[in-house]
């Protein structure tokens, strides 16, 4: 995965989704990613989900449960 341009913790962030998506077969939750970086709390991650949303890395379908995915680049 090219992470190119992400800051330490969004690249963290990253290879931590695709790593419980590797073992378990679907997404995390906030609560699950945050314990997996060991932040403190969910507003944390949802920060860095929203950044990374914006920065094309991640989809998210709102108002779905675990709906945070990859997204398909180039």
């Amino acid at each position: 995965m090219n992470v190119a341009g992400v800051t330490p913790r969004q690249r963290d962030l990253l290879e931590a989704f695709q790593s419980f998506v590797n073992v378990n077969g679907y997404s995390p939750s906030y609560i699950e990613l945050k314990e997996a970086l060991g932040f403190a709390s969910t507003s944390s991650v949802a920060r860095l989900v929203d950044a990374l949303e914006e920065r094309g890395f991640l989809c998210r379908h709102p108002g779905k449960a675990r709906s945070i995915q990859l997204a398909v680049r180039p």
